[in-house]
């Protein structure tokens, strides 16, 4: 076999460095693709075709593909720091969750308590929105080691628009605030009620939320790479409180399997009468639809309402299910949230109770300037209350809970 010459081997070497790159890249792509964690790639693919082929304004068009773009090219990196922590830190893997799940119905005050629970840190330990996005001891460890922590924390979800204002004042949330389970199925799965805000094709809605139409294996997966962030979380805090405290409202499909993950799980259950829930959330749909997509409004679409209602309507009838039959009862805890608006100090003494946690009185005097504060508030908004129909076994579900308020 005749030798190749160095100089024209040298030659071939400098010629073939251009495609170096695009060659690894899609080997880099194709191992993401096939062993990654995120996101689930046939609700990618179906998020893909609907922007490709149904209508929706050209700006709004413009924020979905550059999510999906990010998304996309966000996955050999996540993969690559998920298996990175597999080899440096796979001590996570020994940490036990002992839960407490918050759950119910949307703008029932659920993230007024779950905030006021995890800012004591004692007592629980929460995710921030900035650890849901960069679900990586390495990634985090990363951050805090460059000095980007505070920069990246102070960063508002929310776009800085009118409409993205809006969204803030109903919801606030910043990178470095605790934020709910959700925000993780949703930007990193791209399957929850969640994406649907960012997508809002009404076809759409049905694929991307129902948690209990994915195979098996794949609920079983996701709730499992969902359990490893929680227990990295842990690891990177070291000295952790005994509960993990949760907040997931939009996601009931899962509660039966997270049963089965956790069998030590606690359940706080909020609820409040769905003219009130309702007549708040849909603002917030919209303002958040809008804010995620230039300013498009989606109940300018007509088939978005239905959807949406129907989709309460199934979500809040679960609710009902899982308290009624599912969840033992000595594992929740039911709330009305009229309580939780009238004194926060008394609802957190009756869940630290139950929790057999000490309230001692540093955090007793911090909890009634909270309800002092909530109570003088300018929310800055204002919803019209309107009935909606669908809701009775809900709304006597609320009502029980009512009365056990007024017989404590």
């Amino acid at each position: 076999m005749t030798e190749m010459p160095v100089p024209l081997l040298f030659q071939m070497s400098l010629l073939s460095i251009p495609f170096v790159g695009p060659i690894a890249w899609l080997v880099v792509l194709l191992v993401a693709f096939l062993f990654g964690p995120f996101p689930y790639w046939p609700s990618f693919f179906l998020i893909c075709w609907f922007v490709l082929t149904k209508p929706m304004p050209i700006r709004a068009k413009l924020q979905q593909v550059g999510f999906l773009l990010v998304e996309f090219l966000a996955t050999p990196f996540r993969t690559f720091f998920w298996y990175l922590d597999e080899l440096l830190f796979p001590g996570y893997r020994d940490i036990v969750i002992e839960p407490v799940f918050i759950i119910g119905g949307p703008r029932c005050g659920t993230t007024l308590l779950h905030r006021t629970l995890a800012n004591a840190e004692q007592d629980f330990f929460a995710v921030r929105h900035l650890e849901w996005r960069f679900p990586s001891i390495s990634i985090q460890l990363l951050i805090d080691r460059l000095g980007l922590s505070q920069f990246l924390g102070g960063i508002r979800y929310w776009p800085d628009s009118t409409v993205g204002d809006l969204a803030a004042r109903m919801h606030p949330n910043r990178l470095d605030d605790w934020e709910e389970d959700g925000i993780f199925f949703e930007e990193l799965f791209c399957h929850h009620l969640f994406i649907f805000l960012r997508f809002p094709y009404p076809e759409l809605l049905a694929p991307m939320d129902s948690f209990a139409s994915l195979p098996a294996s794949v609920q079983r997966k996701m709730l499992g790479i969902h359990r490893k962030v929680i227990q990295k979380v842990a690891y990177i805090r070291k000295e952790c409180p005994r509960f993990y405290l949760s907040k997931e409202v939009a996601g009931n499909d899962k509660i039966s399997l997270l049963l089965q993950f956790y069998p030590n799980a606690r359940f706080i259950v909020l609820v409040r009468e769905s003219k009130d829930f309702m007549s708040s959330l849909l603002p917030l749909l919209k303002a958040s639809t809008s804010a995620k997509n230039a300013g498009y409004d989606p109940s300018s679409n007509p088939a978005w309402f239905p959807v949406v209602h129907e989709r309460m309507q199934r979500d809040c009838a679960k609710l009902v299910t899982l308290c009624n039959e599912v969840i033992p009862p000595q594992r929740q805890m039911g709330l009305y949230s009229i309580s939780l608006f009238d004194d926060i100090e008394i609802t957190v003494e009756r869940i630290y109770s139950w929790l057999e946690l000490t309230l001692d009185d540093r955090r007793r005097q911090e909890l009634a300037s909270l309800s002092r504060k909530q109570s003088q508030r300018n929310k800055g908004y204002h919803n019209p209350v309107e009935a909606y129909q669908g809701f009775e076994n809900y709304d006597a579900l609320v009502q029980s809970y009512a009365e056990a308020r007024h017989k404590l």
